[in-house]
């Protein structure tokens, strides 16, 4: 219902109290992986994306992203399902 006022001012969610944390690590030059946590501890949903990207050749990057998300019916996060992206993009 605030979503869309959320979604204005910039906020991660519209939830009045979240817990957002990510993890990065590059595993070598070319290859970065990442990990970020959204839960909601009102209505206890939750929301996973890890990814990774790497980097083919000059100027051009694979990215591998998922995007898993749970709770009960209703909730911030519960009627998400989960999802896989697979973006490649060339820079010029």
């Amino acid at each position: 219902q605030f979503q869309p006022e959320a979604l204005n001012y910039g906020l991660l969610t519209a939830a009045r109290w979240s817990v957002y944390h990510e993890f990065a690590y590059d595993f070598h030059p070319l290859v970065r992986g990442t990990i970020f946590g959204l839960y909601n501890p009102d209505d206890k949903s939750f929301a996973v994306v890890p990814s990774a990207s790497y980097s083919v050749i000059t100027n051009l990057d694979l990215l591998l992203l998922a995007m898993f998300f749970n709770g009960d019916s209703l909730t911030e996060f519960g009627d998400y399902g989960s999802t896989v992206f697979l973006r490649l993009k060339y820079s010029f």
